[in-house]
């Protein structure tokens, strides 16, 4: 692992850490002080922080494909008018009171799993110059998996700060934090991860 992270060409992105996600992980909301923590030390030492929460507006849901088996399951049981927890602007789609957005932070909208492939997330670190980010978030197996593997794919340095990401199966976790990730980011605690930003 390097010994630091140059806080200028880094990112902080934290996904999913809303009302409505972190009821559907049981104890997922164990991660949430972490990434306060973890937030206030990137801010500290000036690290972009980038929020990133899946929300739909209604032509989003209109057009959840078939073929897309998570969300179109999720639609399927929910029904064809959007839902309240999962509406974009709502409080269900909102951050979690503990976290709060501040002036220069990044705020995206993403509705797949993954958030570059429904946001302008490469644009917006490739613009600033980021080459380095730090992942968190919950599911573990979904936005933070799709985070790092396209991150991989495109060569960006990636952290995963193993505290602050959450799955419903710790055996899901242990496998991908402890086997998965490894093979194509570092994997270290968030206070590991604090002591790293210069």
């Amino acid at each position: 692992m390097t010994t630091t992270l140059d806080s200028k060409k880094t990112a902080l992105i934290v996904l999913d850490i809303q009302p409505t996600i972190i009821s559907m992980i049981p104890g997922s909301e164990v991660v949430i002080p972490h990434i306060v923590k973890l937030v206030d030390a990137a801010r500290a030492k000036g690290v972009q922080i980038i929020w990133v929460t899946v929300g739909f507006n209604e032509e989003d849901w209109a057009g959840v494909s078939p073929h897309n088996k998570a969300f179109s399951g999720a639609k399927a049981a929910m029904g064809e008018s959007l839902p309240e927890p999962f509406k974009a602007g709502g409080a269900g789609a909102s951050l979690v009171p503990e976290l709060k957005a501040q002036k220069g932070d990044v705020e995206l909208r993403k509705n797949r799993f993954g958030p570059f492939s429904s946001t302008d997330l490469h644009e917006q670190l490739t613009k600033r110059g980021i080459d380095s980010i730090v992942v968190a978030g919950v599911k573990t197996s979904g936005c933070v998996l799709s985070t790092v593997r396209y991150a991989a794919d495109h060569d960006f340095k990636i952290v995963v700060a193993s505290d602050c990401v959450k799955d419903k199966d710790q055996a899901i976790d242990d496998v991908l934090i402890g086997k998965v990730f490894p093979e194509q980011a570092h994997v270290i605690t968030s206070d590991e991860v604090a002591g790293l930003f210069q």
